[in-house]
């Protein structure tokens, strides 16, 4: 029985949402409202000798190969063989195109988690990684799998050779993972197969809880409901010197199922103005795409390169933000209606993932959406268009394929995945 997907969205050859073209520009003025974004361009300049980006770029080519190999893979999860069609699961269920996102706001999170604590001699803020999309489990198991959540919690998933076997196996698979976030989910408080009540979550999550930063993903799908929509105003029922602070970031991906979100239709100007008018200081943070003769533009190592280093100085800016406010509040000077902070990042949906399929965009397009590639299985143009895409990863540089379940290390989450996981990556899952 050859393989089958959910949907065959991703061979879909006509639409006039093709691909990530530019918002049609609004009326706004770029004189006044542009001034209302927040720049930080020396800061990234500044701050590029300090950031790890060789870690941050491994950690995010680490949990974008796993979550693809989950939607994809029941054998040979580390290529440790030629790809087979065998080894495709027989039935492909499961959401790409907000993984590699959802990956690079969490490497981010523990990015700037590690490096307060170096900074600051041991003293970890607080965190909690709130994610409305919870169709994009496979990035969010990734992640907590390479930190080592999974196995101290489920054996059964040993940081191993034969342990990332089982893990990517089991993801939409009898008696494995569900394709959604679920309660089993590690640390889960918001399942988010139902979408529009992450940022209320994240919010009631720090009322009273002075130490906590909830970092909150809202997509931008997620945002054109009613209770997001309302949740926004949330902020205004916090105490700065009681409770502890929402950092919502806005993934626009540009993209649902089947079409453009409403904020993927709206520039940056728009944006800024209708997060301002919410109380909010807002920051953009945007791939600049490769320039291209297509029409399709699409991503490249260097514009990756460059998106991390304005996250890492995002990420920072909105740290020492929330910090000042906290800290006028509770010295017994508070600011009047301070304006926190909150990131809107647009990347490509499916960022990383295949670019085209028989001529149609999918990097970039609706087509990422779920499974980009359904008929991998018993189609050689998809099955080869599969392989290529895993190996672009190159897992092997990835994962230690010495150490199996024998090796007490596997099964010791003390040490999260520093055996199994090649080094440049552990400095973020500490």
């Amino acid at each position: 029985m050859p393989a089958q997907a959910t949907t065959s969205l991703s061979t879909s050859s006509t639409s006039k949402y093709d691909a990530t073209t530019a918002p049609v520009a609004s009326q706004l003025s770029k004189e006044v409202v542009g001034k209302l974004a927040v720049q930080l361009d020396k800061e990234i300049q500044d701050g590029k000798e300090s950031v790890d980006i060789e870690g941050l770029l491994a950690f995010q080519r680490l949990t974008n190969y796993l979550s693809a190999a989950q939607i994809f893979l029941r054998s040979n999860a580390l290529l440790t063989r030629p790809l087979e069609k065998n080894d495709i699961k027989r039935r492909l269920l499961g959401h790409w195109g907000s993984c590699p996102g959802i990956n690079f706001m969490y490497a981010h999170t523990n990015y700037l988690m590690s490096k307060r604590e170096k900074d600051t001699g041991g003293e970890c803020p607080k965190f909690l990684f709130v994610t409305g999309p919870g169709h994009a489990a496979p990035a969010l198991l990734s992640c907590l799998y390479v930190e080592g959540s999974i196995t101290r919690l489920y054996p059964q998933y040993p940081m191993s050779v034969q342990g990332v076997e089982k893990f990517v196996r089991a993801f939409s698979f009898p008696g494995g993972w569900p394709s959604h976030v679920n309660a089993e989910t590690p640390g889960s408080i918001h399942e988010g197969g139902e979408l529009g009540y992450a940022l209320a979550v994240s919010y009631g999550s720090v009322m009273d809880n002075p130490d906590l930063i909830t970092v909150c993903v809202v997509g931008d799908g997620e945002s054109e409901t009613g209770p997001t929509a309302t949740a926004w105003h949330s902020h205004k029922y916090v105490d700065p010197k009681e409770s502890g602070a929402v950092l919502p970031i806005l993934h626009v991906n540009g993209f649902k199922i089947g079409e453009r979100t409403i904020p993927g239709t709206m520039d940056d100007l728009e944006l800024t103005a209708l997060y301002t008018g919410y109380g909010y200081q807002v920051r953009i943070v945007e791939y600049d795409f490769a320039p291209s003769k297509e029409s399709v533009p699409s991503s490249d190592h260097e514009h990756d390169v460059e998106i991390n280093y304005n996250m890492a100085a995002s990420m920072e800016w909105a740290y020492s933000e929330i910090r000042k406010i906290q800290d006028a509040a509770r010295s017994g000077k508070p600011i009047d209606k301070p304006r926190w902070p909150i990131l809107i990042l647009r990347t490509p949906k499916g960022w990383t993932g295949p670019k085209k399929l028989s001529g149609n965009p999918i990097e970039g397009s609706w087509r990422a959406h779920q499974v980009p590639l359904p008929a991998a299985a018993s189609d050689d143009e998809q099955f080869k268009l599969l392989e290529e895409w895993l190996k672009e990863y190159k897992p092997e540089e990835l994962f230690d394929l010495k150490i199996t379940s024998a090796d007490s290390r596997a099964h010791d989450a003390t040490h999260k995945s520093e055996a199994l996981i090649d080094s440049t990556v552990g400095v973020l899952a500490e």
